[in-house]
């Protein structure tokens, strides 16, 4: 990112797009009327922004910078690829399980979570066959 880009936004793009999200969900469960909920949310959206300006400064760590994907280099890419990489295989297993117990507790729901261990799935395997590639 350039550094006029840097001074013209306070946010990169994937952040503004995460915290606009994370309005959107907070304004959203207010208006159903689940606000501690909604301020859960709206917290985090505003912590999300702190950290993301910490993450800014010329002197932020590289964990600080990965932490608010806010990356200045490969190195700081290479350390987020990795740690990602451990997210999604948590991710993965953890769905599987969710996938059992909701199977066994609430049957009805079965078939939304077993979507959602699929679609994690086909993501590791596309991700996988990507990262094969070009390696």
């Amino acid at each position: 990112m350039s550094t006029s880009t840097e001074r013209r936004l306070p946010l990169s793009p994937a952040n503004l797009v995460i915290c606009t999200v994370m309005v959107v969900v907070a304004v959203a469960t207010a208006a159903v009327g689940h606000w501690q909920q909604a301020i859960v949310v709206a917290v985090g959206a505003v912590a999300t922004v702190v950290m993301v300006r910490r993450a800014r400064r010329p002197g932020a760590s590289d964990v600080e910078r990965v932490d608010a994907f806010e990356y200045r280099d490969e190195r700081d890419r290479a350390i987020a690829r990795d740690g990602l990489a451990a997210v999604g295989a948590t991710a993965l297993a953890l769905t599987a399980v969710e996938y059992v117990v909701v199977l066994v507790m609430r049957p009805g729901l079965a078939p939304w979570s077993l979507g959602q261990l699929l679609a994690l799935a086909a993501v590791w395997m596309v991700a996988n066959r990507v990262a094969a590639r070009r390696r």
